[in-house]
């Protein structure tokens, strides 16, 4: 009976002290947060612009009138309107005669694409369904 009730006091003082030092790391984690924050508003020195995170750089507006002359296909109109941005990009495989594709002959030109994008250093996320 005794060396059940000493483990038992052994186990609470061991998982209080677990919970404790778990709290501890929290707090420590949040105070660093909080510090970086206070660090960045009072930076006198302002990034350059390739230095700062995506969404915080300033996004140049294309010109509309002047890409829609340059542009001859809709392509070349995408493809100049959405320089440097990512772009969603949806396919649909149709076997020779017409009909919809199998699910394998299509898994299997996708994966194709993928992987010639992916060589190009491309990233390539693929939702299928």
């Amino acid at each position: 009976m005794f060396v059940m009730r000493f483990w038992f006091i052994a186990l609470m003082i061991i998982d209080n002290i677990c919970v404790n030092c778990m709290e501890q790391k929290e707090k420590k984690k949040s105070d660093l947060e909080k510090l970086y924050d206070q660090w960045e508003e009072n930076d006198d020195d302002e990034l350059e612009e390739d230095e700062l995170p995506p969404y915080k750089r300033k996004i140049q507006q294309p010109n509309l009138d002047k890409i829609m002359k340059q542009a001859e296909t809709p392509e070349e109109l995408m493809m100049l309107s959405k320089k440097g941005q990512s772009v969603m990009m949806f396919v649909g495989i149709g076997d020779v005669n017409g009909k919809r594709a199998e699910k394998f002959y299509t898994e299997r030109w996708i994966g194709v694409w993928q992987n010639s994008l992916f060589n190009n250093h491309i990233d390539v996320q693929v939702i299928s369904y």
